[in-house]
């Protein structure tokens, strides 16, 4: 309700407070009402008419001629010590780069009525980033800390700090843009915001300013979007859905790369999974506790806002997750005996996902601005249909209804676990039922509940979903006909 503050002099500011305009101190111990509202008119924007002195013109440091790559306009970072900030929690020689990350732009408007995942409009990821990422590229640290890299220009940035095998020891919670020539320096991560007139931390000139600033280098994934289903999934498929696959999840881990009604299955598992929702047959993704054993994200729920205080170094992402230590260990049996050899850049994709903040989409472009969060495919009749058919089929064994996953399968609906579960092995599913239900995928009912899916299907083969940046997502699926 505060908006607008203006300080007065180094005791008090006015600001106005719910349409009254008050004084108080900075300690919040004294405040007077100077004026409050009239004829259920407010009062918004109170400043002070006084003379003021012209405050100072700084000579200007950006160049616009200077330091431009074809199109792309540049600046240059001068880094001392990356480790200022850091220590003890981080040890010398355990950063070699410093990655650079932008925050893309959500150009989409829609109405607030269709947001998902706390406010989220279009829908970039379950509840933590919701602003698509790119990576620019990493630079080198040396073993005095200091680098000197070029970074884009007129663009929100970020950066982090990278050990040997890619995963982010710190990021930066904020962001920041420059000039295109602009130079600027920092004496760490993070310098001393209670003194910004640091001096510099030596004498003798840090090694990387002995050289001309570094050129990034760009990620082999390249530089669009940072797309889940584009740069993560292919590892996942190559290296785990052997075991961790739809019809005989190793661990209850599926991690198969098919769509669901916001992402796919693999992203629901490493993200979502044990992250309660209201209502998961109705699509519901509104959850209030994060406790997903596999990835540690930064939540960007309403009410979460106490995380930003937790900045201690590999509080969060690829460090203190996990899916970080089996793929550092090559997830070993048990006799110790390595499952998985993920080579380097396998794991610096994965990594690198989990220190975004675990995004989904790489962009906020969408074919369905109507659906809830911009993305959401979900059948209007499945609940209708599902329970008309489960109170017949299955209410002998399930009296107290039938326990599903968190998210509905819309690409190759058979392996949804309700539909796998009652239907015959010789006929393709899993019997987890305990018996038979659906003889055959000719079963009246069966072929019901996946008519339900027809048209969510034939609309995506016309209209692809932007899971893939650049890449539309192709259904190779036939729809069933009743």
């Amino acid at each position: 309700l505060y908006e607008n503050p203006f300080p007065l002099d180094e005791n008090y500011f006015i600001v106005s407070y719910n349409g009254s305009i008050l004084v108080r101190n900075y300690e919040g111990t004294d405040q007077t009402t100077l004026i409050k509202p009239e004829d259920s008119m407010g009062f918004y924007n109170p400043q002070p008419v006084r003379a003021t002195k012209r405050p100072p013109v700084l000579p200007s440091l950006v160049d616009p001629s200077a330091a431009v790559n074809d199109t792309i306009p540049l600046a240059t970072i001068y880094l001392q010590d990356i480790y200022q900030g850091l220590e003890p929690y981080i040890e010398r020689g355990e950063i070699k780069a410093i990655r650079v990350v932008e925050e893309i732009a959500k150009p989409v408007k829609i109405h607030p009525d269709l947001r998902a995942f706390g406010f989220q409009f279009p829908v970039v990821s379950s509840g933590a980033t919701y602003a698509p990422k790119r990576i620019w590229g990493e630079a080198t640290v040396g073993e005095d800390g200091s680098a000197a890299f070029v970074v884009p220009a007129e663009r929100p940035v970020y950066f982090m700090a990278l050990d040997k095998h890619g995963r982010a020891l710190q990021r930066m919670r904020s962001f920041t843009h420059f000039m295109p020539g602009e130079t600027q320096s920092c004496i760490g991560c993070h310098e001393d915001q209670a003194n910004r007139s640091m001096a510099p931390l030596h004498d003798i000139m840090p090694s990387a300013f002995r050289n001309p600033p570094e050129s990034l280098r760009t990620p082999e994934w390249g530089m669009e979007g940072f797309s889940y289903k584009r740069i993560v999934q292919p590892v996942f498929d190559r290296n785990c859905i052997t075991c961790h696959n739809s019809r005989n999840p190793q661990g209850n881990v599926d991690l198969s790369g098919d769509m669901t009604d916001f992402f796919n299955v693999s992203y629901e598992t490493l993200v979502r999974k044990d992250t309660p929702a209201e209502n998961p047959f109705k699509g519901n993704a509104h959850q209030s506790h994060f406790n997903n054993p596999y990835t540690s994200w930064i939540s960007t729920y309403n009410d979460s806002e106490a995380n930003i205080l937790e900045i201690k170094p590999r509080t969060w992402g690829s460090p203190a997750s996990l899916l970080g230590e089996l793929i550092i260990s090559g997830h070993p049996d048990k006799h110790g005996v390595p499952r998985i050899s993920l080579d380097e850049s396998e794991e610096r994709r994965v990594f690198a996902w989990i220190d975004l903040n675990v995004p989904y989409y790489g962009t906020s472009d969408t074919n369905y601005p109507q659906k809830r969060g911009c993305r959401q495919i979900w059948p209007s009749d499945f609940e209708t249909v599902f329970q008309e058919v489960a109170s017949r089929r299955c209410i002998s064994c399930h009296e107290d209804g039938i326990q599903s996953k968190w998210y509905l399968r819309i690409e190759k609906p058979e392996l949804n676990n309700f539909m796998l579960a009652p239907l015959a092995r010789s006929a393709g599913g899993t019997e987890l039922c305990g018996k038979i239900v659906f003889e055959s995928t000719k079963d009246p009912d069966y072929v019901t509940l996946m008519s339900v899916f027809n048209p969510g299907l034939k609309l995506l083969e016309n209209m692809p979903r932007l899971d893939s940046y650049g890449e539309p997502v192709v259904i190779q699926r036939k729809s069933v006909e009743k």
